[in-house]
């Protein structure tokens, strides 16, 4: 209220706002939100049953559900599964198994000796509301055992600037017999 601004908001919310100037008057709403964004993986295995060595593609697709842009470079990780699971990453690659894949929007990472680490490298910032897909295709082996196998992905905790960590992993058994 009055002719000077201030301000006392100290979260996200609606705020009531009446500004007076003289005998003008201005009266309104403020709606501050949040600019945090919630990233949500996707893994596809297929086929997701196997028999003896067969090839397997996988597919990831990273989701940006809030509508918002990224604060901060998008990191997510997927289990190694060697030596069952071997395969080659191509990173510029635009079709995997005859689905589309932005792998040249994705850069891999293979030091970790524990995950398989993807960062989004795309020439613009990660799209809001948007999603992006990498994906790769291998060779499953079972070594002559029955069993299963699960392939799971995880976004990387704070990527992007993200805070809502109960949505961040999805993972697909893959069934294999000898």
């Amino acid at each position: 209220t009055g002719a000077a601004l201030s301000s006392t908001i100290v979260g996200p919310g609606t705020y009531n706002y009446t500004y007076v100037n003289g005998t003008c008057t201005a009266t309104g709403s403020l709606s501050v939100i949040l600019n945090i964004p919630d990233y949500t993986p996707t893994i596809t295995v297929s086929p997701s049953a196997t028999t003896g060595i067969s090839s397997v593609r996988v597919l990831v697709d990273v989701n940006e559900i809030l509508n918002r842009t990224p604060c901060s470079d998008i990191y997510v990780f997927i289990p190694r599964l060697e030596p069952r699971y071997v395969f080659s990453y191509s990173p510029t690659a635009s079709s995997i198994g005859g689905t589309p894949v932005s792998n040249a929007n994705w850069q891999m990472f293979t030091s970790n000796p524990n995950f398989y680490v993807w960062k989004y490298i795309g020439a613009t910032a990660f799209p809001a509301g948007g999603s992006s897909r990498f994906g790769f295709i291998g060779t499953y082996d079972p070594n002559s055992t029955d069993g299963a196998t699960t392939f799971s992905v995880q976004i990387f905790q704070g990527s992007g600037g993200e805070t809502n960590f109960t949505n961040n992993t999805d993972s697909e058994v893959l069934l294999y017999f000898r």
